[in-house]
């Protein structure tokens, strides 16, 4: 397995970097996972800091058990309907947000498997978590609260705020402007969506003409 690094620099430049070359036994999650992460550790490197991936050819590549790599397959269709994409947004930030809820103990169960496997010493959930840069200092909270809040909940929540932030504004004008779409006899006709389109725009439509609007959609 390849890995390549793209970072914008001081400059505002984006740059990509080859860091290094992996050999992985099979293409599992897991195992893709436990590589990149001794590759992050070698070279000083916080995945806390990663703001997304890409890949090619290897489907499961995706840390979240296939859920945005069915986003990102979807968005790279050139025949994909722009409306149905953000629809795919919202169901993709649904979906992350029930697996960051609900999942932490089957990716746990996993991980430990794992660690079996490869005769890797499987960390005690219920002990004291030890910060490595302060051992001799208590830090009050179990292996599992680290694990699961500051590691495995903490990423989600980036993962679902990036999401959030790139497509806000995007999935709404688009998801409005979906209601003009003469497919099926205009089925897709929204009076809701169209008032929100026209207070969007508020320099192009007046107040007068924005209430003119909902009286004729309520009509």
């Amino acid at each position: 397995m390849a890995l390549v690094l793209r970072y914008v620099d001081k400059l505002g430049l984006v740059k990509e970097r080859f860091i290094s070359l992996v050999h992985v036994k099979d293409t599992t999650n897991l195992s893709l996972k436990h590589a990149i992460v001794e590759v992050f550790a070698r070279n000083n490197l916080s995945l806390t800091k990663v703001r997304g991936q890409g890949y090619d050819g290897a489907s499961n590549m995706s840390v979240y058990l296939g859920i945005t790599n069915n986003l990102s397959q979807s968005l790279q269709r050139k025949d994909q309907d722009i409306v149905n994409a953000m629809d795919m947004v919202k169901a993709t930030k649904q979906e992350l947000q029930a697996y960051r809820l609900n999942e932490f103990d089957s990716l746990l169960k996993e991980v430990t498997y794992f660690c079996e496997e490869n005769e890797i010493e499987v960390v005690d959930m219920d002990d004291q978590y030890v910060d490595p840069k302060y051992r001799r200092k208590k830090t009050g909270i179990t292996n599992r609260h680290y694990y699961e809040f500051e590691n495995f909940k903490m990423v989600l929540d980036m993962q679902i705020q990036e999401l959030g932030n790139r497509y806000k504004v995007t999935t709404e004008l688009l998801m409005c402007m979906g209601s003009l779409s003469p497919d099926g006899n205009f089925s897709a006709f929204n009076e809701d969506k169209m008032l929100r389109l026209a207070e969007m725009y508020p320099n192009d439509f007046s107040y007068e003409q924005r209430e003119s609007l909902k009286h004729e959609l309520c009509i």
